[in-house]
């Protein structure tokens, strides 16, 4: 059941959303998408700073923004994966998630500002993830970011991302990531019921929306375990995991799914569902209890991680 606050929330969203909007170009969509985020987007707290700088890779060069608290951000380094379906959002789009983050833990959160689709289909996103998460392992990011303790976080495409990058660090030898927060992120080729089902026509996110990003993300490559981590036969090594699925979301039951794979290949994982919330709904801190214990669950996970001996 969606509470006053949510109801609030979805209503003014819609503010910014023409009836054809799904319908105009993909550039006016993030226009629209990145008006809409920016009206949300409160100043950042007292005491966080925040560092930019660029990855240079083959053929591209990321964006990146680290920032910090008051205490500096010395226990390591929190990656956050921004969402956006794959087609919208960066930097400045989920500016209030990251920056929240940074005041109440002792993390240097890191944004990703990734290639989008359909300019940059699968693995382009993917990819270039990959690549900074690396870097932040080996030490050579041009940004000060302690690899002592290391979290990947994300929401929806943005968690999608995370729990493939922890599967690739696995699959390629590499160091694994110390812990991993998903805030409702889709993990199975179509979502998976009874959520794809009762809540097919949800506020904020309708499962035809959710193929709609997968199609224009994916094009005519058929899913993978990781573009889909439920494909995944066997999730042993996979990092600690905090899982945050929202009750009005189609996405919902691939946490649901996601916990018992984990929690049968040995793997601690818990799951906090946030009741009469909707997919997006980070964007209302500070104007739903909900929300706020959403991100403060996220900030305990980031303290209790990083901060403990490895």
């Amino acid at each position: 059941m969606l509470g006053p606050d949510m109801l609030a929330f979805i209503e003014e969203t819609a503010r910014y959303y023409p009836d054809d909007a799904v319908d105009r170009s993909i550039e006016e969509q993030r226009a629209i998408y990145d008006r809409m985020a920016e009206a949300f987007t409160p100043p950042r707290p007292l005491g966080v700073t925040v560092e930019e700088a660029a990855l240079a890779l083959p053929g591209r060069t990321l964006r990146l923004r680290a920032y910090r608290g008051v205490t500096g951000g010395t226990s390591g380094t929190a990656i956050y994966l921004h969402g956006g379906g794959f087609v919208v959002g960066g930097l400045d789009s989920h500016d209030i998630v990251t920056a929240q983050l940074a005041a109440l833990t002792d993390t240097t959160v890191l944004a990703v500002d990734y290639r989008l689709a359909p300019e940059h289909r699968y693995p382009a996103a993917h990819h270039d993830c990959y690549e900074v998460i690396k870097a932040v392992i080996d030490g050579s990011l041009p940004l000060a970011c302690p690899n002592h303790r290391i979290v990947l976080l994300g929401d929806s495409a943005g968690g999608n991302i995370a729990a493939s990058a922890a599967l690739w660090l696995r699959e390629t030898g590499q160091r694994q990531v110390d812990g991993m927060v998903l805030f409702y992120p889709g993990l199975a080729p179509d979502p998976t019921p009874p959520a794809r089902d009762d809540e097919a026509h949800a506020p904020m996110l309708t499962l035809a929306d959710v193929r709609y990003y997968k199609k224009v993300y994916l094009g005519d490559q058929k899913p993978d375990h990781l573009t889909s981590p439920l494909l995944a036969d066997d999730l042993t090594g996979m990092p600690s995991t905090l899982l945050l699925p929202v009750e009005h979301d189609p996405l919902r039951d691939d946490c649901t799914l996601f916990l018992q794979r984990l929690t049968a290949a040995g793997v601690p994982a818990d799951l906090h569902l946030g009741k009469g919330l909707v997919h997006g709904c980070l964007r209302a801190m500070g104007r739903s209890e909900g929300v706020d214990l959403l991100l403060q669950k996220a900030a305990d996970f980031l303290e209790k991680t990083t901060h403990s001996a490895r």
